[in-house]
């Protein structure tokens, strides 16, 4: 049909799918003397359904609709593998680059780290339409832009403990609550390979999740030495 001009369809979950988590090798090694242990993490139980909205864990494409507004929400669909297994792995990676707990003889003593997962929820407002977004092909290729806007994250990990592997003994950790409110800069929408208008509130979300990993993994090798010192 002549004098019609098709757009490209704009999917956002139709694009790469991203990974929980950041880089650990950003992680800074703590001086101090190695404890002789070694920390086994458990998948921490997912508690995230029965405190996030609904459309977080059903949306196949974001920004999602509640109510007259759109948010950006870190959608599960957009994550390419199971978010406990991947947070598991990750507290695993941050423990042994912070360089403190170390097994190096048959002696070392063994630990379970066992958790729940509360919430994993990143929120903000989506930019508006770009011109790139109207235009289509052209737009597209032409426009990187880069926007800041207010956003919110909570993480919250509870029901932590230690169990020591010899004899069953339990120690509770304190929960890690990480509360963020303030602005997110990003790129709102660039050329054709990016991934979509929403991705800013997920490097959000894993900047914010480095912190709470960290006030984890201080917590863990405290209670051990504490532990290993006690009579």
């Amino acid at each position: 049909m002549r004098g019609v001009v098709w757009l490209p369809l704009l999917c956002v979950a139709c694009g790469p799918l991203r990974h929980l988590g950041y880089d650990t090798s950003t992680v800074t090694a703590e001086k101090g003397p190695t404890l002789n242990a070694a920390v086994t993490v458990e998948r921490f139980e997912d508690k995230r359904q029965a405190n996030e909205p609904a459309i977080v864990f059903t949306a196949e494409d974001d920004p999602v609709t509640m109510g007259k507004q759109q948010v950006c929400f870190n959608i599960e669909r957009v994550y390419a593998t199971n978010v406990p297994d991947e947070l598991r792995g990750i507290i695993e990676r941050h423990l042994r680059q912070r360089a403190v707990i170390g097994a190096w003889n048959a002696e070392a003593e063994k630990y379970q780290l066992r958790g729940s997962l509360i919430t994993l929820l990143g929120q903000q407002a989506p930019p508006p339409l770009s011109t790139g977004q109207v235009l289509g092909i052209a737009g597209l290729a032409a426009e990187n832009a880069t926007t800041t806007r207010p956003g919110q994250i909570d993480i919250v990990f509870r029901d932590l403990s230690l169990i020591r592997t010899r004899d069953g003994a339990t120690r509770p950790l304190p929960d890690v609550q990480i509360h963020f409110k303030g602005d997110v800069t990003g790129v709102a929408f660039g050329d054709m390979d990016n991934e979509g208008r929403c991705q800013p509130i997920f490097a959000e979300v894993d900047a914010q999740l480095k912190q709470a990993v960290t006030t984890l993994a201080s917590s863990v090798e405290q209670t051990i030495r504490a532990w290993s010192s006690a009579p």
